[in-house]
């Protein structure tokens, strides 16, 4: 500890040395592991060949303009270094026929070999995969995997959209902008499958057929049933038809809430499972219970709330007409 006290007062007491050059070196001293990390980036090893990693077939290597290191690419940047990169800063490329470093180009300035059969210079990506299609979405900002006629950008979800969904998906304001709700991953810049579910969210496509395997139906964000469940309910009306309430819940009913239909119906209580008037589904949640016997009062109050209120609604639809 003295020995660092008198490092630092000889450092303050160093008259050629401008006051952030003090603060630089006081905090060196103060901080001496800070160099051992920046020295680990340096000796992280990436496994990639001449063809190149397991990310992408390309011929030439990228700096990072972050921490100065040369990696194969992006994401073995990422999963390796404790930070992340700025795919858009890239400035210099290193070809890996000749080693000769150079400013990101298609082709190597010194010995003319392709880095890449496609290069995108706004993203800096380069690809040599045989059967991958890729185009770059100037509306995304970003290059998509696939064929540019087989998308559609979605000026609402502020995504690329495989177009066969154009007329048939449930447009969400940037819907993809988000994270995976099962993995917490970013789902616009994934470079996984994802799946649009029927309510507008989106999910990784790994993620939603391990999450149906779990037995789990519905929506993790809004809870709508992600697949057709018709079948599922079918199954469930013959199994309470086998399984009758006790006698003192006979006059029990429950006011439930729909998370399919978004509506609210007075149904008959059970343990098990609580039906949708309006759908006939079972993706309900009990809102509150009623028992006939004690609370007629309180129904009756609710049912004449109701009906004045769709008197109201056809009272203002006959103005319109």
């Amino acid at each position: 500890m003295e020995s660092l006290r008198e490092e630092i007062q000889k450092i303050n007491n160093n008259n050629d040395l401008s006051a952030t050059q003090k603060s630089q070196k006081i905090f060196k001293l103060m901080n001496p592991n800070q160099k051992k990390s920046e020295n680990k980036d340096e000796d992280v090893n990436f496994e990639y060949d001449k063809e190149g990693c397991i990310h992408y077939k390309r011929g030439c290597l990228l700096k990072a303009e972050c921490c100065g290191i040369y990696v194969p690419c992006r994401l073995c940047h990422d999963e390796k270094l404790n930070h992340k990169i700025n795919r858009f800063d890239t400035k210099i490329m290193k070809c890996k026929t000749c080693d000769f470093e150079q400013p990101v180009n298609d082709i190597c300035q010194y010995c003319n070999s392709t880095m890449g059969e496609y290069y995108c210079n706004i993203c800096k990506l380069w690809s040599n995969d045989k059967g991958k299609d890729i185009f770059h979405c100037d509306d995304c900002g970003i290059c998509r995997v696939g064929k540019r006629e087989s998308f559609f950008h979605c000026k609402i979800c502020q995504s690329c959209i495989s177009i066969e969904l154009k007329k048939n998906h449930k447009c969400l304001e940037k819907s993809l902008h988000v994270n995976c709700s099962i993995c917490n991953e970013d789902l616009f810049t994934s470079v996984k499958n994802i799946s649009i579910l029927k309510c507008g969210h989106y999910i990784h496509a790994e993620c939603l057929e391990n999450y149906i395997k779990q037995e789990n139906y519905q929506c993790p964000v809004c809870k709508k049933s992600v697949i057709d469940m018709k079948n599922y309910w079918e199954m469930i009306d013959l199994f309470l038809k086998g399984q009758p309430m006790p006698e003192e819940f006979k006059n029990t009913y429950c006011l439930a809430y729909c998370n399919d239909c978004m509506d609210r119906s007075y149904t008959d209580f059970h343990f098990s499972y609580i039906k949708c008037k309006k759908c006939n589904g079972y993706n309900t949640n009990i809102v509150e219970n009623y028992n006939i016997n004690e609370d007629m009062d309180k129904i009756f109050k609710i049912q004449y709330r109701l009906i004045k209120k769709y008197r109201k609604r056809v009272k203002i639809m006959n103005i319109c007409r």
